[in-house]
Order: structure tokens, then C-alpha cells, then sequence
């Protein structure tokens, strides 16, 4: 008998389902996903990894990539992207400060390389070849992705009313990353 019921009533659960889905984060994924389609990135929506940390499967929102080729070699660029939404703190705060690019501590430009050529691979794993791989990649294209003038020192979140509130949601959110990167 529930079910004749429920079935009965599904335009008021429709309707609900209407109001209420921008409550949650798809609208933002939804969002991420067609700003980067329209700039040619290609997107895969909603893949699982395993946690190895909590030994069980969580979710990705987003692995973005591009793919380009320079002189018979093909280099991709990724993204793994987490989005997160908080009606109670909808705001994050991330504080900056000039970039001290002789800072040893980072690695401002984190090219990972990947081949299954067997030259290639050998080239890679060893230092000095890998080195001369990095410090010759084009110039001009990492410029693109890497030019930044500033470094984030400290970030927060904030609700409606400008309180900082817990920053729990934007740590969850980098380790999920951190995660499936590692995954």
C-alpha cells in the first residue's frame, strides 16, 4: 500500500527533489565541470579510489585533463578536484602573501613524469637525465600553468555573517586530494 502511495505523490517529490538539490554540492560539481569543458579540458565525473588510510572506497568529484603535443612528445596536465558546499559557512578565506620563489621548502613547479617507453622510463629515473628533462621542458608552457606572484599562507571559512567558523571542511577537502592522488 506504501508504494501506491508513493508513487501517487511524485510530483511533490519532484518538486522537492527541485528545491532541495541546491542544498547540496552536484549544482557547484555541475558548475566546475561545464566552466571546464567550455576551456577544452576533458572530464570524468565521480570516480572512486580507495582510501588506504581508512581501508575503504570514497569518491572524486572531478579528474580534469589536457593533453598536448610538443616535438613528438605528449604531455597531460591533470586535475583532481574535490568540491565541497556548506550552506552554514559558504565562504573560504584563503590569506596570501608575495611569493619568495627561493623558498626551499617549495616545489613551485611539481612536474611528475610518466612513460611507458623503456628509454624514457630509464631517462626519468635517473637524477641527472630527470633533471635535464625538467629544466628543459618548455619554458613558455609552464609559465602558463606556474607564473604565480602569490602563496597561500593560512585559509578559513566564514558564515553568512562574516564568523570564522571550523576549517574542517576545506582540510577534508585537500585530503580527499591528497588521497586519490596517492590512490
Amino acid at each position: 500500500m506504501m508504494e501506491g502511495k508513493y508513487f501517487m505523490d511524485n510530483g511533490n517529490i519532484k518538486k522537492k527533489i527541485k528545491k532541495n538539490v541546491n542544498k547540496t554540492g552536484f549544482v557547484f560539481e555541475y558548475e566546475v565541470t561545464n566552466l571546464l569543458e567550455n576551456y577544452d579540458w576533458q572530464v570524468i565525473n565521480s570516480r572512486y579510489y580507495m582510501d588506504i588510510e581508512y581501508k575503504k572506497a570514497r569518491e572524486i568529484d572531478i579528474i580534469a585533463y589536457k593533453s598536448k603535443q610538443i616535438d613528438k612528445i605528449r604531455y597531460y596536465t591533470v586535475l583532481i578536484i574535490s568540491c565541497k558546499k556548506n550552506e552554514k559557512s559558504p565562504f573560504w578565506v584563503f590569506y596570501t602573501k608575495d611569493i619568495n620563489k627561493n623558498d626551499p621548502n617549495i616545489n613551485f613547479y611539481p612536474i611528475y613524469n610518466w612513460t611507458n617507453h623503456k628509454g624514457l622510463k630509464y631517462m626519468l629515473e635517473n637524477k641527472k637525465y630527470k633533471n635535464l628533462i625538467t629544466n628543459n621542458f618548455n619554458k613558455k608552457y609552464i609559465k602558463n600553468i606556474y607564473d604565480i606572484n602569490n602563496q597561500i599562507f593560512a585559509f578559513q571559512e566564514f558564515d553568512n555573517k562574516g564568523n570564522p567558523q571550523n576549517d574542517k571542511n576545506i582540510y577534508n577537502s585537500i585530503i580527499t586530494v591528497i588521497n586519490a592522488y596517492e590512490y
